[in-house]
């Protein structure tokens, strides 16, 4: 199989743009990431705020068109921990907005901003235009599928019952 036109995008274009849908077919591995990995992903991170750059080279993320949106065909592992850190900065956010400690700190405009920001996160990078679907979703073996998608919607889980629901919410808990 040939790659058919090869583009750079950013993280932003990946999730927000033309509606993009991405699913992770069953044939590819479980997610996988331990704190190892999920440490050299934030220090690229910090390295990047230290540095003040605008850009970092994110890795190549491989798909295939399907019926549905895009079949993550590599790289799965770095786009659901993006995801999960995503979702994870809107809960942080959320949590300031609605704590009484923290959001009587800020001004009116502020909490306005900080919404537009927790919804433009939600909006345009976790969730399809419904706001009940996500824009990655896992297969569905062992209800992982399921999982994922509570984790997201919620921000929490219950108890995790694979390995696999527990590395996301290791990978959740962390971020």
């Amino acid at each position: 199989m040939a790659i058919a036109n090869p583009e750079t995008k950013s993280i932003h274009s990946l999730l927000s743009e033309n509606e993009a849908r991405y699913h992770v077919p069953a044939y590819q591995r479980e997610y996988s990431w331990q704190n190892i990995q999920l440490e050299d992903l934030w220090d690229d991170l910090e390295e990047v705020l230290k540095d003040d750059s605008d850009e970092h080279f994110f890795g190549q993320i491989v798909t295939n068109t399907s019926e549905n949106g895009y079949e993550v065909i590599d790289e799965q592992q770095r786009l659901i921990t993006s995801t999960l850190l995503l979702a994870s900065i809107r809960n942080v956010a959320n949590h300031f907005i609605s704590d009484e400690k923290y959001s009587s700190q800020l001004s009116d405009d502020e909490k306005y901003n900080a919404r537009r920001r927790v919804d433009d996160i939600q909006e345009n990078y976790l969730l399809a235009s419904d706001l009940t679907t996500p824009i990655l979703t896992l297969p569905s073996e062992n209800d992982v599928a399921s999982f994922f998608t509570t984790l997201l919607l919620k921000g929490n889980t219950s108890d995790s019952s694979n390995q696999t629901e527990k590395n996301l919410n290791n990978a959740f808990g962390r971020l």
